[in-house]
């Protein structure tokens, strides 16, 4: 990932990167970057209640991200309100992607029946990942998604909301920032399965 014309810095183990285009990712030779995975959360199943025949399918798109956060890199924003990599750790793949995969399943569990692009469904649902971060003056991890459920056939828009979730995160070792991040995207994810159920069954 790193470029020929990419500069580099450090400052207490975070690579600095703008958004502004260039991204300026910092390499430690001695410290190998430690890989993580987002494995798959299990949402609280929905009560009797909740659950309703004829719930439409939904397709899950990837999600959109700032080019920042669309990497397989942990983004920190610094206590100076700089975001930054954080330098000995990485996802095993682009945050959306994992993000995408960890909604279909929370969506699974919770009672919807959902999948990915290129299965035939009733309603889309669309979402843009507009934090994925550790706030390191705050000391927690935030996540905030917007999600928009579309009827497939015709692109109409159902429901649109915003999401947030957020996890303590007091230090920025990579093995406690990755369950950070997984515990802010269970509390969105959660609460995006709830709304999801209740506007594809039509409430």
């Amino acid at each position: 990932m790193q470029r020929n014309e990419e500069r580099f810095s450090r400052r207490a183990g975070l690579g600095c990167a703008a958004f502004a285009g260039c991204l300026a990712l910092a390499a430690c030779a001695s410290s190998p970057r430690q890989t993580f995975d987002l494995a798959a959360g299990a949402p609280k199943p929905p009560r009797a209640e909740e659950l309703r025949s004829g719930t439409a399918a939904v397709i899950v798109d990837t999600p959109q991200a700032s080019e920042l956060v669309d990497s397989s890199r942990f983004v920190i924003r610094t206590a100076g309100g700089e975001l930054a990599y954080l330098e000995n750790a990485q996802w095993s793949d682009r945050a959306p992607k994992l993000v995408q995969a960890r909604l279909v399943s929370a969506l699974a569990r919770g009672g919807v029946d959902a999948a990915f692009p290129g299965a035939s469904g009733a309603l889309r649902l669309e979402t843009t990942l507009n934090r994925f971060e550790i706030d390191e003056a705050q000391g927690r991890a935030i996540v905030e998604i917007t999600a928009r459920l579309e009827v497939e056939s015709s692109g109409a828009r159902r429901a649109a909301a915003i999401f947030s979730g957020e996890a303590p995160a007091p230090h920025t070792l990579p093995a406690e920032a990755a369950q950070a991040f997984e515990a802010a995207l269970d509390s969105s994810a959660e609460a995006i399965v709830r709304w999801t159920r209740r506007e594809a069954a039509g409430r």
